[in-house]
């Protein structure tokens, strides 16, 4: 292979896996179920986004052992977002949040997309090292045992335990030393422009934006599923 890729890191959430129902549904749900109203789903969603993006500006690392205020503070802006009274969210806060992160606790609550175990085995059998970067809490651990592709991955990178997270070229330098590879062999792969695509290549990896929604008009540097990612490889 002219580019010797001998590592693929991939990102994790909304690349290898997602949540079994929507956010914005599961949230919703809870929301109502503690008297904050009735909720339109997607409405819910794009505030979860918003909120966490909002949340990250002023505490972008999620550096606690316990970060239950960090997303304490994701629950009630979303919910606010959504509509609710900030009042009423405010003293139910506690109990929204404990039935919100037990449900995201729940074995059931993850799954991964119908591409992911069948393009782990093909790059294996390639004779690739897998790994994962990503900008999570330490629960994405057990998610990715949980979906059964922990074993596929190592080293597994996350963001809280370094105390730094994508697009810090710092995060992809932690992954190649514990992987023993260097950043001109391996590739990363995630479905954010700036925290994946451009921050793996500024930390002089090659890099593959997945745009699962978009299957026209790809670039060579886009691919819409990870079967794209073993065609890449292959014709490496």
């Amino acid at each position: 292979m002219s580019r010797n890729v001998r590592l693929v890191l991939f990102d994790a959430m909304h690349t290898l896996v997602r949540p079994a129902a929507p956010v914005g549904e599961t949230y919703g749900t809870a929301f109502t179920r503690h008297g904050l109203g009735l909720f339109n789903s997607t409405q819910v969603e794009n505030a979860f986004k918003l909120s966490i993006d909002r949340v990250k500006q002023n505490q972008p690392l999620l550096r606690e052992a316990d970060t239950t205020q960090w997303w304490q503070l994701v629950i009630r802006m979303t919910a606010v977002e959504s509509g609710a009274d900030s009042s009423r969210v405010a003293k139910v806060i506690p109990k929204l949040y404990e039935e919100l992160v037990t449900a995201f606790r729940d074995r059931n609550a993850y799954e991964v997309y119908d591409d992911v175990k069948s393009t782990l085995k093909a790059l294996k059998e390639l004779n690739l090292r897998l790994g994962v970067v990503t900008n999570s809490d330490s629960r994405i651990r057990s998610v990715l045992q949980d979906v059964q592709i922990a074993d596929y991955l190592d080293p597994i990178v996350v963001s809280q335990e370094e105390g730094i997270e994508k697009p810090d070229t710092g995060i992809w330098t932690r992954a190649l030393e514990r992987a023993g590879v260097d950043a001109a062999s391996t590739l990363h792969v995630g479905d954010s422009e700036e925290r994946d695509f451009n921050g793996a290549l500024r930390a002089g990896l090659h890099a593959l934006l997945l745009r699962r929604d978009n299957q026209e008009g790809l670039t060579t540097d886009e691919v819409s599923d990870l079967y794209g990612v073993v065609r890449w490889v292959k014709s490496a």
